[in-house]
């Protein structure tokens, strides 16, 4: 479910993307705020609902307070029967749901988690800014030296990327736009990477444009 979400709101992303790069707005950082006021508008009727629940908990917690204050100490069957059904008639006076919240948490986590997925990995989802590390990281990855080199570097500097048995064009992708402006001086001048400077070099000029504090 979270992957299809991921992709819808990838698409989104990327659509909001296209608009304001023909408008002649290439800054990333635009596109992910407009994109988090639609996700926010998404979700609002969602926390709307979720704050009526919780009001209307807020009224019939006394009733509750009462009823298992009656039936305090109580354990056998036949009370236990009465005292859920005490509190059934509660719910059904309100017209509340104790399960009514759950559905729209569900529904707000994974949207949330969809959001962080598209915004973590962008490149992943918006072409124009995908293209522009495909072209070096497939250099990369056609060098053992090279990703051997980044493999560990990864591993050293805690760069949140999961690598399965070995590093992919994608993997290369997700680590170079997470890269802080000092590990691109690093990432440059390392020997292992010396047939990739320019190329790096290159990359890294471009890439002013993505952050979201750029804007």
């Amino acid at each position: 479910v979270i992957s299809v979400i991921s992709q819808l709101l990838g698409w989104l992303m990327n659509g909001l993307y296209e608009g304001l790069y023909a408008l002649g707005t290439e800054k990333i950082g635009y596109s992910i705020i407009i994109y988090t006021l639609i996700v926010y508008l998404i979700l609002l009727p969602v926390q709307i609902r979720t704050q009526k629940q919780s009001k209307m908990m807020s009224y019939i917690q006394p009733e509750m307070n009462i009823i298992q204050k009656r039936y305090r100490g109580r354990k056998d069957q036949d009370s236990m029967m009465r005292m859920n059904q005490e509190m059934q008639e509660v719910y059904a006076k309100y017209g509340f749901s104790p399960y009514g919240s759950c559905l729209p948490l569900g529904i707000q986590m994974v949207l949330l988690i969809g959001v962080y997925q598209v915004i973590y990995h962008i490149p992943g989802y918006v072409s124009k800014i995908g293209n522009l590390f495909s072209g070096v990281a497939e250099k990369i990855s056609g060098s053992s030296g090279a990703v051997a080199y980044l493999t560990q570097y990864i591993a050293d500097q805690r760069i949140r990327v999961t690598v399965g048995d070995a590093l992919t064009s994608t993997n290369i992708i997700d680590t170079l736009y997470l890269l802080k402006p000092s590990q691109w001086t690093e990432l440059i001048n390392a020997g292992a990477m010396s047939d990739f400077s320019s190329d790096l070099t290159q990359l890294s000029s471009n890439l002013s444009q993505l952050p979201f504090f750029y804007v």
